[in-house]
Protein backbone atom coordinates (compact mmCIF):
# COMPACT_ATOMS: atom_id res chain seq x y z
CA UNK A 1 0.00 0.00 0.00
CA UNK A 2 2.94 2.02 0.98
CA UNK A 3 4.46 1.79 -2.92
CA UNK A 4 1.09 2.72 -4.29
CA UNK A 5 0.66 5.94 -2.51
CA UNK A 6 4.13 6.67 -2.92
CA UNK A 7 3.94 6.12 -6.84
CA UNK A 8 0.87 8.55 -6.96
CA UNK A 9 2.78 10.91 -5.31
CA UNK A 10 5.53 10.67 -7.35
CA UNK A 11 2.89 10.97 -10.32
CA UNK A 12 1.23 13.93 -9.06
CA UNK A 13 4.38 15.53 -8.25
CA UNK A 14 5.60 15.06 -11.69
CA UNK A 15 2.31 16.23 -13.80
CA UNK A 16 2.23 19.35 -11.41
CA UNK A 17 5.73 20.20 -12.97
CA UNK A 18 4.92 19.48 -16.58
CA UNK A 19 1.54 21.62 -16.07
CA UNK A 20 3.94 24.43 -14.53
CA UNK A 21 6.15 24.29 -17.51
CA UNK A 22 3.21 24.43 -20.20
CA UNK A 23 1.62 27.54 -18.39
CA UNK A 24 4.81 29.58 -18.23
CA UNK A 25 5.72 32.11 -21.02
CA UNK A 26 8.17 30.48 -23.81
CA UNK A 27 11.25 32.78 -23.72
CA UNK A 28 14.41 32.48 -26.09
CA UNK A 29 15.68 29.95 -24.05
CA UNK A 30 12.93 27.85 -24.84
CA UNK A 31 12.52 29.43 -28.59
CA UNK A 32 15.95 27.80 -28.71
CA UNK A 33 15.18 24.47 -27.82
CA UNK A 34 12.05 24.48 -30.59
CA UNK A 35 14.17 22.81 -33.52
CA UNK A 36 12.18 19.99 -34.78
CA UNK A 37 9.83 19.77 -37.67
CA UNK A 38 6.11 18.81 -37.82
CA UNK A 39 3.95 18.28 -40.89
CA UNK A 40 6.88 20.64 -42.96
CA UNK A 41 6.90 23.37 -40.44
CA UNK A 42 9.28 23.99 -37.59
CA UNK A 43 8.34 23.87 -33.86
CA UNK A 44 9.37 27.51 -33.99
CA UNK A 45 7.38 28.67 -37.29
CA UNK A 46 4.16 26.71 -35.00
CA UNK A 47 4.83 28.61 -31.86
CA UNK A 48 5.14 32.10 -34.09
CA UNK A 49 1.81 30.56 -36.02
CA UNK A 50 0.08 29.94 -32.54
CA UNK A 51 0.92 33.12 -30.73
CA UNK A 52 -0.85 35.04 -34.36
CA UNK A 53 -3.90 32.43 -34.32
CA UNK A 54 -4.69 32.97 -30.16
CA UNK A 55 -4.27 37.00 -31.22
CA UNK A 56 -7.05 36.79 -33.53
CA UNK A 57 -9.22 34.71 -31.93
CA UNK A 58 -9.21 37.34 -28.66
CA UNK A 59 -9.69 40.05 -30.96
CA UNK A 60 -9.11 39.95 -34.96
CA UNK A 61 -9.30 43.53 -35.77
CA UNK A 62 -6.47 44.45 -32.96
CA UNK A 63 -4.38 41.47 -34.00
CA UNK A 64 -4.44 41.98 -37.60
CA UNK A 65 -2.50 45.73 -36.42
CA UNK A 66 -0.21 44.47 -34.53
CA UNK A 67 0.04 41.09 -36.68
CA UNK A 68 -0.48 41.86 -40.28
CA UNK A 69 2.00 39.50 -41.88
CA UNK A 70 2.07 35.67 -42.10
CA UNK A 71 5.30 34.05 -43.23
CA UNK A 72 6.18 31.92 -40.33
CA UNK A 73 9.24 31.11 -41.48
CA UNK A 74 10.31 34.36 -42.59
CA UNK A 75 9.37 35.17 -38.97
CA UNK A 76 11.14 32.27 -37.35
CA UNK A 77 14.08 33.51 -38.75
CA UNK A 78 13.66 37.27 -37.83
CA UNK A 79 12.87 36.23 -34.17
CA UNK A 80 16.39 33.83 -34.48
CA UNK A 81 17.93 37.04 -34.84
CA UNK A 82 16.39 38.75 -32.23
CA UNK A 83 16.89 36.31 -29.85
CA UNK A 84 20.75 35.69 -30.73
CA UNK A 85 21.36 38.63 -28.99
CA UNK A 86 21.86 37.24 -25.30
CA UNK A 87 19.85 40.42 -23.10
CA UNK A 88 16.88 39.18 -25.60
CA UNK A 89 16.41 35.62 -24.08
CA UNK A 90 14.64 36.70 -21.32
CA UNK A 91 11.74 38.01 -23.20
CA UNK A 92 8.39 36.35 -23.93
CA UNK A 93 7.81 35.04 -27.54
CA UNK A 94 5.07 37.05 -27.83
CA UNK A 95 6.63 40.35 -27.04
CA UNK A 96 9.93 39.16 -29.30
CA UNK A 97 7.41 38.87 -32.28
CA UNK A 98 5.36 42.26 -31.40
CA UNK A 99 9.52 43.35 -31.49
CA UNK A 100 9.41 41.81 -34.95
CA UNK A 101 6.15 43.54 -35.80
CA UNK A 102 7.60 46.92 -35.12
CA UNK A 103 10.50 46.55 -36.76
CA UNK A 104 8.84 45.04 -40.23
CA UNK A 105 6.65 48.30 -39.84
CA UNK A 106 9.31 50.56 -40.00
CA UNK A 107 9.25 51.91 -36.63
CA UNK A 108 11.78 54.21 -35.31
CA UNK A 109 14.57 52.78 -33.94
CA UNK A 110 14.55 54.82 -30.50
CA UNK A 111 10.51 53.31 -30.16
CA UNK A 112 11.69 49.67 -30.52
CA UNK A 113 14.72 50.07 -28.47
CA UNK A 114 12.50 51.18 -26.33
CA UNK A 115 9.89 48.46 -26.35
CA UNK A 116 12.93 46.01 -25.96
CA UNK A 117 14.06 47.72 -22.81
CA UNK A 118 10.61 47.30 -20.97
CA UNK A 119 10.33 44.19 -22.39
CA UNK A 120 13.55 42.79 -20.36
CA UNK A 121 12.87 44.38 -17.05
CA UNK A 122 9.53 42.45 -17.74
CA UNK A 123 7.22 44.58 -18.51
CA UNK A 124 3.88 43.12 -19.86
CA UNK A 125 1.54 45.09 -21.95
CA UNK A 126 -1.98 43.95 -23.08
CA UNK A 127 -1.71 44.35 -26.74
CA UNK A 128 -5.55 43.15 -27.27
CA UNK A 129 -7.36 45.47 -24.83
CA UNK A 130 -10.20 47.00 -26.68
CA UNK A 131 -9.29 50.88 -26.75
CA UNK A 132 -12.70 51.65 -24.25
CA UNK A 133 -13.48 54.83 -27.13
CA UNK A 134 -13.83 52.05 -29.66
CA UNK A 135 -16.14 49.94 -27.99
CA UNK A 136 -18.41 53.14 -27.21
CA UNK A 137 -18.84 53.46 -31.10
Amino acid sequence: MKKVLFLLAIFIIVIGNLYAQQTESLDGNGWKLLNRYRDGMTMRMVLVQGIIAGAEAMNRERAREIYPGSDYNKLSLMMDEFYSEDKNLSIPTQYALYVIFLKIKNHPKNEIDEAIKKFRKGFQPQFLEIDKEKAKK
